[in-house]
């Protein structure tokens, strides 16, 4: 049992590391991410107002082009809008915005629509982005999100094993790691481990034998209550108390003598016999 329960906090703490460890790269690449958007949104800024001042820094306008697929990967479904052309007549459900608009900086006039566009979506982006780097930050200080997350990848260990084989690809085991029915089993096999380790050490302390006890007679009194008299314990009824034993040979008693009981005395009373009572007696 003391080997288990090492065992088990052996376990416990490899997980944690990993979780922690798995947690620190995610948050490192949330910030690579943050930072690389601040320097374009710097970028962009910079151009713009050197474009309205006449004076176009096309330096910065060449980095915008290079640097917008990656920004607008970064921006996801933020960075798709509807887009309607009112002289042309044209509606556009799936409208990338950074990649339709960034090109337009370059026209002879600056147009607001698209200034306004393009901010927007960075905005969107920065909110959305510090949100969840506030809450990863938050993770790393609560053990039990560390155990969860660590719990989760090793668990998920063997779809990176497909993929270094290439039975399935990076996107498709990062999509199955971060769906929520995968979330859910890995808390679920989380829930179950805790729990495991948990009895474990409190039947450690307690002892077994107290624990058994204890659990059967909860197990006898919910038998009671559920009316199932399967597992009850039947009395053994002695045979021998249901025989009727002979009664004792006993001596002739005198009809006109009576017995009577008065505490541990007993008391003789003899009795005269009865004279009918006819009228001719009644009136003598």
């Amino acid at each position: 049992m003391i080997l288990y329960t090492a065992c088990f906090l052996l376990f416990c703490l490899v997980a944690v590391i990993i979780g922690r460890y798995t947690i620190v790269k995610k948050l490192r690449v949330y910030e690579a991410n943050f930072e690389f958007y601040i320097e374009f949104s710097n970028a962009f800024t910079d151009f713009v107002d050197s474009k309205q001042m006449g004076k176009a820094d096309f330096q910065k306008y060449g980095w915008l082009l290079t640097k917008m697929d990656r920004m607008q990967n970064l921006l996801g479904y933020i960075g798709i809008v509807r887009y309607s052309n009112p002289m042309r007549r044209e509606v556009f459900n799936n409208y990338p915005v950074i990649l339709n608009e960034i090109p337009k900086l370059n026209d002879i006039y600056l147009d607001n629509n698209t200034i306004g566009s393009i901010q927007q979506a960075l905005l969107r982006y920065n909110g959305i982005t510090s949100e969840e780097i506030s809450a990863i930050r938050e993770q790393l200080n609560s053990y039990l999100k560390c155990f969860s997350e660590g719990i989760a990848q090793i668990v998920s260990g063997p779809f990176y094993v497909l993929s270094a084989f290439n039975l399935l690809s990076l996107s498709t085991v990062t999509w199955l790691i971060n769906n929520k029915i995968y979330r859910g089993l890995s808390g679920l096999v989380v829930g179950i481990v805790w729990l495991t380790g948990f009895s474990s050490d409190f039947v450690t302390v307690l002892g077994f034998d107290p624990v058994k006890n204890y659990l059967a007679k909860q197990f006898n009194r919910d038998t009671i209550k559920n009316g199932n008299t399967r597992n009850r314990a039947v009395p053994v009824i002695s045979l021998k108390s249901q025989i009727k034993q002979p009664l004792a040979a006993q001596p002739k008693k005198d009809s006109n003598i009576s017995r009577t009981a008065l505490g541990n005395d007993t008391f003789e009373v003899k009795s005269r016999p009865i004279r009918a009572v006819t009228p001719n007696n009644h009136r003598n």
